[in-house]
């Protein structure tokens, strides 16, 4: 059961700025974007902690942060800032840990962008 997504927690108001900036036709490419995005991102991010590349795995992750908050996704952003911090830290059962919840976290993302662009349409 996927919760409900348009939550402050899960959606900030950079959705709101980004859904403007980008256009509703183009909103709607992106959120398909970020989310084939995203699934790459995990897959490679998971080949990278087999060869523990700390400094691919934190670049990668700081990349799809960047992209989460700029479309108001705080939890799955807070979730990326901490695969970096522990690459960093080469804390490598945290970050396979933090992994393991990516692709609930990429399906409730993707979730609730489609369903903030459904109400603002209706």
């Amino acid at each position: 059961m996927v919760r409900n997504l348009v939550e402050p927690q899960l959606l900030n108001e950079e959705v709101t700025w980004a859904r403007y900036e980008l256009g509703e036709d183009f909103f709607e490419e992106y959120i398909q974007f970020f989310g084939q995005t995203a699934l790459e991102v995990h897959q490679d991010l998971v080949g990278l902690l087999g060869s523990k590349n700390s400094p691919a795995i934190a670049s990668k992750a700081h990349d799809l942060k960047g992209l989460c908050l700029n479309l108001g996704l705080e939890i799955f952003g807070k979730q990326l800032k901490a695969v970096e911090r522990a690459a960093v830290e080469q804390d490598w059962a945290l970050v396979k840990g933090l992994l393991a919840q990516f692709p609930k976290l990429r399906e409730e993302s993707v979730a609730a962008l489609v369903e903030f662009k459904l109400r603002q349409s209706g």
